[in-house]
């Protein structure tokens, strides 16, 4: 009997960790279909910014400095991680720490700046040098949320402190598919680039025929630049956070159904099982009783 109690007591645990997993996977469906819509929304524009930016870069030679496309060097990097504030999302933060740790190949230092805290939890326990950490909502909606990121990347990097910069984190493709990347927004380059979220396609982003075609700023590249170039790589940095978001929702809400649909299969293990314990109990009960009255008699 203590058998059979004891496998009721584990059913009735494992339904309680049914009914939690489905409630979080309610949540997250929720909270995906938001950042799916919002990462939808802004994608054509980031490509846009994205685009012009490279083109400002390929047509304008006599402003390196003014635009942050000066000479590339591999002696110090810089990585902006976005990463998720809470666990239960599978792999989904280890494989973007695993995309962070990669730069540590290419470059003699490497430091990083983290948004979210599961990102600089696992670096440290990676010892990696982490010199920034900064406060990261589940769901971002307003550029001007990150400003105060995008001002420590641009002045670590204006001042000289890292050679490049760059964003680590989880390209959304689908709710079923997401990939970590390293995307490097300085200093500006003009070699192709594959798009924020697509896998199947690379365009071009600089049209040959619209390539000779000249820049006219007024009233000065030096008035206009400065500002307008730090605004294009700010919707670059807000891009990969809304990118960042959609895969972790999406993660999140795959990994809950993954152990709701395990409780399942292991409550009925369980059930049979005390079935099993129950009818041998049963069945050893009704031996005692039939042996006792033959000794009776």
């Amino acid at each position: 009997m203590l058998a059979t109690r004891e496998i009721k007591r584990k059913i009735k645990s494992v339904k309680n960790i049914q009914k939690m997993a489905k409630a979080m996977e309610l949540i997250s469906a929720i909270k995906m279909r938001k950042a799916i819509e919002a990462v939808l929304n802004s994608r054509p524009y980031a490509q846009a910014a994205w685009e012009i930016l490279k083109e400002i870069a390929l047509r304008i030679k006599d402003f390196e400095d003014l635009l942050l496309f000066k000479k590339e060097k591999k002696d110090k990097a810089l990585a902006l991680v976005i990463s998720s504030n809470r666990g239960l999302c599978g792999a989904y933060n280890s494989k973007v720490i695993e995309k962070a740790l990669e730069l540590k190949k290419e470059f003699k230092e490497v430091e990083y700046v983290t948004l979210g805290k599961k990102g600089a939890q696992l670096l440290a326990l990676k010892k990696a040098k982490v010199i920034a950490d900064f406060p990261k909502e589940d769901l971002t909606r307003e550029i001007k949320s990150i400003i105060t990121v995008a001002n420590f990347l641009f002045k670590t990097f204006l001042e000289d402190k890292a050679d490049q910069v760059f964003l680590i984190y989880t390209d959304f493709y689908s709710a079923l598919k997401q990939l970590p990347r390293a995307k490097r927004i300085l200093p500006v380059s003009t070699e192709k680039d594959r798009e924020l979220g697509t896998i199947e396609r690379e365009k071009e982003l600089i049209r040959e025929s619209f390539k000779l075609l000249p820049y006219t700023i007024e009233p000065s590249p030096e008035a206009i630049l400065p500002s307008a170039v730090k605004r294009l790589l700010e919707v670059q940095i807000f891009q990969a956070i809304l990118e960042a978001e959609a895969s972790e929702h999406s993660a999140r809400m795959l990994a809950m159904k993954q152990a709701k649909d395990s409780a399942q299969e292991l409550i009925g293990t369980l059930t049979l099982e005390y079935n099993k314990a129950r009818q041998a109990s049963i069945t050893k009960e009704i031996s005692e009783i039939v042996a006792g009255k033959f000794k009776t008699n």
